[in-house]
């Protein structure tokens, strides 16, 4: 006897590619290292700011280090955090300022070596002291989980939900992403998102505000490339169902 598979149970045996394919998780990934790498207008009080990939730290020997010029060697200690759906963005504070006009390179250490670059900028004349301006813009577009934004800014933005009265001046709201300047941002919120406040975070820390409620535009996403199958299938569905139903039937001919 030929024993006839259930079509789903089917198309899993014929295209395990395929059920491998939804498995991967499709949204973009949080990626933040601040300063950005070839900053040339860096306050002398900054902070660090990183996700949680791109730098990992797995025991307490690792470390950053902030290393400038002659040989000056500044340890980085994490204070604080942005917490999103994508991921949390560690703050790293330098345990003294930096040197005016200077070249830094960030990079991550253990107790023997520094092995791993994450950027290289430099400072300007002095320390940001003063908040950021609130972002101005024009639109506010969201496509495969990514945003585009024409926001002028220099530092970090934040994207937060909340009520249209959103307080601006407090640094509330349920923040879904963060972003950095001329990059698209991660952004993966429920449909029912239609509006977000931004504010941004200078390099050192000052905080603009928020602004009013601004629409979120959204436009129709392709098929995800995570659920195609670019190889050819080892049979048709239908095909393999008519070969397996095959031989029960001429056994139920040559016996009538």
């Amino acid at each position: 006897m030929v024993r006839i598979l259930p079509a789903a149970a089917l198309a899993l045996t014929l295209t395990p590619q395929l059920a491998a394919a939804h498995d991967e998780d499709p949204h973009p990934a949080l990626t933040i290292v601040a300063p950005v790498d070839g900053d040339d207008d860096v306050p002398t009080n900054t902070l660090v700011w990183l996700d949680e990939t791109s730098a990992e730290f797995t025991d307490d020997t690792s470390e950053l280090r902030l290393l400038g010029p002659d040989g000056d060697e500044i340890l980085v200690a994490s204070t604080s955090e942005i917490t999103t759906p994508l991921g949390a963005v560690t703050v790293w504070q330098p345990e003294r300022p930096l040197l005016p006009d200077a070249r830094y390179v960030l990079w991550q250490c253990s107790q023997t070596a520094c092995e791993q670059q994450l950027g290289e900028f430099r400072t300007r004349s002095g320390p940001a002291d003063a908040k950021p301006p609130v972002p101005t813009e024009t639109r506010l577009v969201e496509a495969a989980d990514l945003i585009t934004t024409d926001a002028e800014y220099h530092g970090l933005l934040v994207v937060a939900a909340g009520p249209d009265d959103l307080d601006s001046d407090e640094r509330t709201g349920d923040i879904l992403s963060v972003g950095l300047p001329g990059e698209p941002i991660a952004f993966h919120a429920h449909q029912s998102v239609n509006s977000v406040h931004l504010g941004v975070y200078d390099l050192a820390g000052n905080f603009s505000g928020f602004t009013d409620s601004l629409p979120l535009e959204r436009e129709k996403s392709p098929v995800s490339a995570a659920c195609s199958v670019t190889d050819d299938p080892p049979m048709p569905l239908l095909s393999a169902v008519l070969l397996l139903a095959l031989p029960r039937r001429r056994r139920i001919r040559a016996s009538a």
